[in-house]
């Protein structure tokens, strides 16, 4: 019997719900769909209905990822139960490990039965949330609920890998954060985390009066959680924002015992030097790449020419998107960027520190490299 299921579109998923593929033997479910702008309001219901029906008959998971843009079709109350449905279908869940969850909005209104879930779940170790809490928009009844069920429900602080996307713009976040990994670091299991800069910041009409007068209310409450946790990470990833490199330094300086370190540019983002002076010396493994722009060959040799730079540098690993992503981009200073790396001289400086290195168009994704073996 195969114990993984990949499904990809509503009309997949409702196959699959009488398939004889289906059934308690399920270990690993993957589904994603995409928005249909289109789509009619009972067709959303029924699929996530089918979803629901699919989750109930799969009750040994260990690994799920629901990726779905169906909810973008709902709005108010039908938003909210819909959330509510499927963290129904989640609880009782006893062998997960892995819960990894994508929305597109309204998904702050089920923060309370997502933690629930979570606090139910004896064996989750790695938890993947994006687009679950973008705006500051929580009201004061969620931060009742959420308040009272911090201190109701144990804290899962068994969870090892986290992975947040677009998720730090509310002061829920602060609370959310350091209920998930345990109020006290020292109890935290926490090793591995991925996080997007860009969270660092308020967005467009995110920003609040209050924010700007206290600078210890504002405005990055995603910063503020993690801080005190930074110490117990050994594996690093990045996404950078442009906008957000001193927030960037600041979490990079919090990571006193870093061993792997992945930095994702993000458009905009042409080298790493703003924060090269911040990396731990402890990091033995270092990840560049560079989706749009990439990394400027010069800056790369004149931090490996500096011995200071990351003393205990193990490999390096350099990745970027294939040439035909550069072909119209002209850089700040009016250079077109080139495919070049300049790698001869980036592999004389690793030979001489004594540093492995190599160089494809291969992503990285944070599984292998928390799985990548250092000394």
């Amino acid at each position: 019997l195969r114990t993984r299921a990949h499904i990809v579109g509503c009309a997949e998923l409702k196959n699959f719900v009488n398939s004889p593929r289906m059934g308690p033997w399920i270990k690993d479910l993957y589904f994603k769909s995409s928005a249909n702008p289109v789509a009619q309001q009972e067709d959303v219901v029924a699929t996530l209905k089918h979803l629901g029906k699919v989750l109930q008959q799969t009750p040994n998971l260990e690994s799920l990822a629901v990726h779905s843009g169906l909810l973008r079709a709902l709005r108010g109350e039908e938003v909210q139960d819909c959330f509510r449905n499927l963290m129904d279908a989640l609880r009782g869940m006893q062998k997960l490990e892995r819960l990894s969850l994508t929305a597109d909005q309204g998904a702050v209104a089920a923060l309370p039965e997502l933690c629930e879930v979570i606090s139910q779940s004896p064996r989750l170790k790695k938890l993947d949330l994006a687009n679950w809490f973008q705006g500051p928009g929580e009201g004061p009844e969620l931060n009742t609920r959420m308040e009272r069920l911090f201190v109701e429900k144990p804290s899962p602080s068994r969870i090892t890998t986290l992975s947040l996307a677009h998720t730090g713009k509310n002061e829920v976040t602060h609370g959310l954060v350091s209920w998930l990994l345990n109020s006290d670091p020292s109890k935290s299991a926490l090793r591995n985390l991925e996080i997007y800069s860009s969270d660092f910041l308020f967005g467009a009409g995110f920003v609040r009066e209050a924010d700007i007068l206290d600078p210890q209310q504002a405005p990055w409450p995603l910063q503020r959680a993690l801080e005190p946790f930074m110490p117990l990470v050994e594996t690093l990833r990045v996404h950078c924002s442009p906008q957000a490199m001193g927030r960037t330094s600041e979490i990079l300086r919090a990571a006193k015992n870093l061993r792997r370190l992945s930095i994702v540019g993000a458009s905009g983002f042409t080298h790493f030097s703003p924060i090269a002076g911040c990396i731990p010396a402890t990091t033995k493994l270092f990840h560049l790449h560079f989706s749009i722009y990439p990394e400027k060959a010069m800056r790369l040799r004149q931090s490996l020419a500096d011995k200071n730079f990351m003393p205990e540098l193990e490999t390096l690993r350099l990745t970027k998107d294939p040439l035909k992503f550069y072909d119209s981009i002209v850089s700040d200073d009016g250079e077109q960027p080139t495919d070049d790396w300049q790698i001869d001289e980036v592999k004389r400086l690793c030979a001489e520190r004594g540093v492995s290195i190599t160089n494809d168009h291969t992503f990285l994704s944070f599984d292998e490299l928390c799985d990548l073996s250092v000394t």
